[in-house]
């Protein structure tokens, strides 16, 4: 938003006097700053090192040109001596997602009185991003929302674009501004301003205070605030036990010092999301507060904790074992016993299960099984020396196998049934869906239709709440396989047709789960693993197999 360039002498101000203006103020506590160098006025605001550090702004007016400078993450402002007019404010664009724009005006120089909301943190920005590209498109239409500390209402306002009734909250000096930038969003959406001083009872009543989604950016920067935030977070879970809990968090110290404060408080977490940056000093972790059911003997409470191991050769038996034990200490009823923080809220036991598919669900790999019992593996170890990609090497070998070995579609089907499954596994799955409050789904690198049949061969199509692997469809007499996930932008080490981690974050978003246990085996389980939090659990394979 820079009309023109500094001349030398706007340069000098901006790199040299700027900087030792804050030296100066922090070293004799100076109040504000204000000097004039050749016609060039700066304006610096008062510093405070007192955490967290949100985008620090020093706004350079001359006779040229006005702008703004953006220096990441250093202090936060406090008082000037020359305020700017209202109509000065830094005004800005975000993306929403979806093609939406969400504008911003923040207030570095508090123009508008102080208040630590007055500033755009790094965080709501990420957590916009998190929510825009992880929730389906209509997702969030109708969707009751809250931001609490909203200060500008950024992440507030960006969902409402989505069509989500957002209520924005915040102190009594965020106000003003608060409202500006509800109003800067148009007339067509539904966002509601609202004084909120945590720990205080709640300004709604009744189904009022019933919102699906609680949201917060950058809370957590005094120890202090720790109880009465949960306490606000806990009032508004018990009009609403399904809300989810989401919160885009700097790693520093004090957010590391927030969760076992939360977890005494009778809540759970999880890390969602990581983002590093190269403009930001600390990454931002996007998590989820679920509330905690009391520990069940069936759950392993540590988060990435080797499981039963299942030899190779083994009928899985120690991990079916796992899962019955999981079923036999489910309460028969989804809710348990109620909060010991407050008797009002009776505390969800939800668990998620997720399978990986072959060598942990089934006792072998699915795709291999297939081609030899087809006879294609002469074309598979042909096309395995010049494919890169294991989806596409499936999809050119089961074409093979169809054009060179005669295999037909009831020949695939047939050879996909008699895939090995433990009626052990077989079993466990079944105890643990009759439990009534355990969710399983299958996160596989297999596809659609191998999936189906073995889940039909067995009678589980029901116990299975939703399969994500590739799609498969039977074309020209040949079964064609395509990636599950076009571009999904991993940064660890999935393959490129799948993400297991980013489809795992749209399942926890979906579900307040108090517990989620993931039974996997390869490299590609490594990255929704990171997704887990204490109270969650791993089975993982001990060794290996080589297929």
């Amino acid at each position: 938003d820079h009309c023109s360039t500094p001349d030398l002498t706007e340069s000098f101000a901006v790199l040299i006097i700027v900087p030792l203006m804050i030296f100066s103020q922090l070293c004799a506590q100076l109040k504000t700053a204000s000097v004039r160098i050749r016609g060039v006025r700066v304006h610096c605001c008062q510093l405070s090192l007192s955490t967290p550090a949100p985008l620090y702004q020093a706004r350079v007016t001359t006779r040229k040109l006005t702008t703004t400078m953006a220096m990441a993450e250093l202090m936060h402002a406090t008082g000037m001596v020359e305020p700017l007019a209202h109509s000065e404010l830094c005004h800005m664009t975000l993306d929403a997602g979806h093609g939406l724009k969400v504008q911003v005006a923040s207030d570095p120089c508090n123009s508008w009185g102080y208040a630590l909301g007055h500033t755009l943190w790094s965080s709501a920005p990420e957590l916009i991003t998190f929510l825009a590209a992880t929730l389906p498109e209509g997702r969030l239409r109708r969707s009751r929302v809250v931001e609490l500390g909203a200060g500008l209402g950024a992440v507030g306002n960006a969902l409402a674009l989505h069509g989500a009734d957002v209520s924005v909250t915040d102190l009594p000096a965020c106000m003003e501004l608060l409202r500006y930038n509800a109003s800067l969003q148009g007339k067509a959406v539904h966002i509601k301003v609202q004084e909120l001083i945590w720990g205080e009872p709640l300004p709604w009543g009744g189904d009022g205070a019933a919102f699906d989604l609680i949201l917060g950016s950058d809370l957590c920067y005094d120890s202090d605030l720790f109880p009465p935030l949960l306490n606000t977070i806990c009032q508004l879970i018990a009009h609403n036990p399904a809300a989810q809990v989401i919160m885009a968090l700097p790693d520093r110290g004090e957010t590391r010092e927030f969760f076992p404060v939360a977890v005494a408080e009778g809540f759970r977490w999880r890390v969602l999301r990581r983002v590093v940056r190269n403009d930001c000093v600390h990454p931002i972790h996007i998590y989820q507060l679920v509330p905690a059911c009391p520990p069940t003997a069936g759950i392993t409470s540590a988060v990435a904790v080797a499981g039963p191991a299942m030899p190779v050769g083994s009928p899985a038996s120690r991990v079916a074992s796992a899962m019955e034990a999981l079923a036999a200490h489910l309460p028969d009823s989804p809710v348990g016993p109620v909060s010991a923080k407050d008797p009002q809220m009776p505390e969800q036991v939800n668990v998620l299960t997720v399978w990986d598919f072959d060598w942990s669900m089934v006792d072998d790999n699915s795709d291999t099984w297939v081609i030899d019992k087809l006879g294609a593996r002469p074309s598979f170890d042909t096309l395995k020396e010049t494919l890169v990609g294991w989806t596409e090497l499936m999809d050119q070998s089961l074409a093979a196998a169809a054009a060179d070995y005669g295999a037909t579609e009831q020949m695939v089907r047939a050879a996909a049934r008699s895939v090995p499954l433990s009626p052990d596994v077989v079993q466990a799955i079944k105890d643990v869906y009759g439990s009534g409050c355990v969710q399983q789904v299958i996160l596989s690198d297999a596809n659609s239709v191998f999936i189906e049949e073995i889940l039909a061969a067995h009678q589980l199509q029901g116990c299975i709440m939703e399969v994500h692997t590739n799609p498969a469809v039977f074309k020209d007499g040949a079964l064609r396989v395509s990636p599950c996930q076009a571009d999904h932008a991993c940064e660890l080490i999935c393959p490129d047709n799948m993400c297991k981690g980013k489809i795992l974050e749209r399942l926890l978003l979906e579900g307040s789960y108090t517990h989620v246990v993931y039974i996997g085996d390869g490299r590609n389980d490594l990255c929704p693993c990171t997704r887990l939090g204490p109270g969650d659990a791993i089975l993982a394979r001990s060794q290996y197999p080589d297929g």
